[in-house]
């Protein structure tokens, strides 16, 4: 509402008919779509969006979520730190940045990979190659979102 300057029932239709449109092939994955095999013989539609949301989104979006937290380029450690230790109770330990921003990235992206080569390496090399030089490029396409834009004031 605040970015489109949309009023609460104009939005509300909006997300009602992306989320309708959204869910269809949920919907239909296992009837009128159910010849459709997107990822090879024996899948189906189903495990196409498993495969986006386990293996892309929700990796991805912890490395994108952890750099915005702890990284120049989002929040900030600092920031960060003050946010999380808000209140009562245990403090979040300051000596951990190193490891938030290197370790974790880094396992993430590992297991990103290694989901990429689970799924596609029973398909022959020809189809991992092209899978793993496609996981790459999201890869890239993630580090540009965080540190290619120019961090905003």
């Amino acid at each position: 509402m605040d970015r489109k300057g949309w009023s609460r029932g104009k939005a509300v239709i909006v997300n009602m008919v992306a989320m309708i449109l959204l869910s269809l092939p949920a919907v239909f994955g296992f009837n009128i779509l159910s010849g459709i095999q997107p990822l090879g013989a024996g899948t189906n539609i189903m495990d196409l969006e498993d495969f986006i949301v386990s293996n892309n989104i929700l990796p991805l979006g912890s490395v994108i979520f952890v750099m915005f937290c702890v990284s120049k380029y989002g929040w900030g450690w600092k920031k960060f730190i003050k946010e999380a230790d808000t209140g009562e109770g245990l403090k979040f330990p300051a000596n951990v940045q190193k490891y938030m921003l290197y370790v974790i990235p880094a396992i993430v992206v590992v297991i990103y990979l290694k989901g990429y080569y689970d799924m596609f390496s029973p398909k022959g090399p020809v189809v991992l190659t092209v899978w793993m030089i496609v996981s790459l490029l999201v890869l890239g396409l993630v580090g540009w979102i965080i540190f290619g834009k120019n961090k905003t004031k």
